[in-house]
C-alpha cells in the first residue's frame, strides 16, 4: 500500500516558493521568445522557417484530414474544458488541492487572455 507523505509548514513554504520561482522563470522565457517573434512580425521581417512549414503542411492536405481537423478545431474549447475538469477532479481525489487549484486558475487565466 502506498504511503502518504505530507509536507510540514517550512517544507511546504520552500516547495511553494520553488514552484512559483520555476513558473516565473518559464513565463519569463516564454515572454522573451514571444517578444522576439512579435518584433519580427512588427518590422515585417517574417520568419525563415515559416514558409517551408506552411508548404509542408499544405502537402498533407486531404478532404478527410480537413474534415478531422475542422472537428478538432470546433470541439477544442469543450475538450479543453473537459480535460481541465477531469484533471482537477483527479487532483482533488488525490487530495492535492494546490495542483487542482493551479490547473483551474491556469485554465481560467488562459481563457481570459485569449478572449
Amino acid at each position: 500500500m502506498a504511503q502518504s507523505y505530507r509536507l510540514n509548514k517550512p517544507e511546504l513554504s520552500r516547495y511553494l516558493v520553488l514552484r512559483w520561482f520555476l513558473g516565473l522563470v518559464l513565463i519569463s522565457g516564454l515572454v522573451a521568445i514571444f517578444t522576439d517573434l512579435a518584433e519580427d512580425v512588427w518590422f515585417r521581417q517574417g520568419f525563415g522557417w515559416d514558409k517551408p512549414i506552411i508548404l509542408a503542411i499544405q502537402q498533407l492536405s486531404s478532404p478527410a484530414l480537413d474534415m478531422v481537423m475542422r472537428i478538432v478545431t470546433q470541439t477544442g474549447a469543450g475538450g479543453a474544458i473537459a480535460f481541465t475538469a477531469i484533471l482537477a477532479f483527479w487532483f482533488i481525489r488525490k487530495q492535492n488541492y494546490l495542483d487542482a487549484a493551479s490547473i483551474i486558475v491556469s485554465f481560467a487565466g488562459a481563457a481570459t487572455l485569449t478572449r
